[in-house]
């Protein structure tokens, strides 16, 4: 996976009486690697050289030289390798800047760095003196076979090396699973025997965008410079989200444009200029949560596992639980998820003859759970009755009373215990409940205090 990573490079214009360059089979297009050799840490093939895989080459040529399988298929576990070419640096340079072409493939899929590429210098000797560039698997592209993004790095090499005979070592090692391959290409040192009239510096380190949404932010970081000194911002990785098309003559400021980010969670970028930095950051998008239903109604007043009451809709990598905060004695919930996921419960059998309602909350919303009454006069005792009945039962019409007497006062109730309807029989046959909504009804002989179940349909 590509780590999201904003490199903005200026490419600083300054007027130099000469320039040499200090770096033989840059672009690795001569027959031999010569003047190249390998490093003295190198274990193995100690790197591979020419047009190598189709479509990977920046030059005329295609050549360029990589670290890895020599067919570039598989790349290769627990590698250390290594090329450097030994180079004499003038005693009155006034500035020397390397730079290179670089592309990573990787098999390392998340953002740890295992796999490592580091441009070194060394004395003539072989003995380390300092690491100019150390990249790793996560700025890579994944996949291999495959090219990787090229890119172009510059540093400039301390001036405490004027006048002395160096190493330029580029040198790759890999963990023991999933490889990662570097290549490399136009190596260039140039040394200017005339010191730059331009110096850039940057006005900050950070900057974080106000928001997840697209927006163009101006001047984030001003590059200071003398007058008629030009430079140019260019993304080079994070394009994805990230683009900028500033430039300059003199002092200006360098703009960003980024598209939205939907994911939760922030991503950051790093603005390098030579050797000085700073992070861009973008906030991660708000969580938003919605119910597919406000309630549910148990089946039934008996216990039970009850699933998928209710469907939770958030984004991905948002968080949720849902708490009972009200019916803790009867039911339970300990539901939770990262993204949309269902709610589920855990009731007990209510005893009661009525019916009774819960409440769970789930990030700022309510969701009411009612369970239908029980024992006493509750439904699930009610067609026990011995001489009061309904029929047809369930029904859409007219409705008979069995064991009913004439100016019997009837009541029928919704599950909710209130009246939808009261009747004083002439007769005990055709009461009309066409009126009624379908659903599950309780009627009650107010007269004989029996009750009974009636579905309406």
């Amino acid at each position: 996976m590509k780590k999201p990573l904003l490199i903005i490079s200026l490419l600083l214009f300054g007027l130099f009486s000469s320039a040499q360059e200090l770096i033989t089979n840059g672009n690795f297009s001569s027959p031999s690697i010569s003047p190249w050799a390998a490093t003295a840490s190198s274990a193995g093939l100690n790197g591979w050289f020419g047009p190598g895989a189709a479509g990977c080459g920046q030059t005329t040529n295609n050549s360029y030289a990589w670290f890895g399988d020599i067919n570039e298929q598989t790349g290769v576990d627990n590698l250390s390798e290594g090329l450097y070419q030994q180079i004499s640096i003038p005693a009155n340079s006034s500035s020397v800047t390397l730079s290179f072409r670089v592309s990573i493939s990787t098999l390392e899929s998340g953002s740890t760095p295992y796999d490592f590429f580091r441009v070194n210098l060394l004395n003539s000797s072989g003995a380390f003196l300092e690491t100019l560039w150390s990249l790793d698997n996560s700025y890579g592209n994944y996949g291999i076979p495959g090219c990787g993004t090229w890119f172009i790095l510059t540093s400039t090499i301390p001036s405490s090396y004027y006048g002395q005979t160096i190493r330029l070592a580029f040198e790759a090692t890999t963990d023991v699973t999933l490889p990662t391959i570097f290549r490399i290409d136009d190596v260039s040192v140039m040394a200017s025997t005339q010191a730059p009239t331009c110096t850039y510096t940057l006005s900050g380190s950070s900057y974080t965008c106000t928001n997840a949404s697209a927006n163009t932010y101006n001047n984030v970081v001003l590059v200071n410079t003398q007058s008629g000194c030009a430079w140019t911002a260019t993304v080079l990785s994070g394009g994805s989200w990230l683009t900028t098309s500033s430039s300059g003559n003199g002092s200006g400021g360098i703009n960003i444009i980024v598209s939205q980010n939907t994911n939760p969670s922030p991503r950051s970028g790093i603005v390098s200029v030579g050797n000085q930095s700073f992070t861009v950051t973008q906030p991660g998008a708000d969580c938003t949560y919605t119910l597919s239903s406000n309630n549910y109604v148990c089946p039934n007043a008996g216990a039970g596992t009850l699933t998928s009451v209710a469907l939770v809709n958030t984004q991905s990598n948002c968080a949720w639980s849902a708490v009972v905060t009200s019916g803790n004695s009867w039911m339970a919930c300990s539901s939770s998820n990262s993204g949309s996921g269902a709610i589920d419960l855990i009731v007990q059998a209510n005893p009661n003859s009525t019916p009774r309602n819960g409440t769970i909350a789930i990030q700022g919303l309510t969701f009411t759970v009612t369970q239908p009454a029980g024992s006493g006069t509750g439904i699930d005792q009610m067609n026990q009755a011995s001489s009061f009945s309904a029929f047809p039962n369930p029904s859409n019409g007219l409705v008979s009373f069995a064991g009913a007497t004439v100016n019997d006062l009837i009541e029928i109730l919704d599950f909710s215990g209130r009246s939808a309807k009261l009747i004083h029989l002439n007769s005990a046959a055709n009461v009309d409940v066409s009126d009624l909504a379908a659903g599950t009804y309780v009627v009650l002989n107010k007269s004989s205090n029996q009750t009974i179940k009636l579905i309406i349909q």
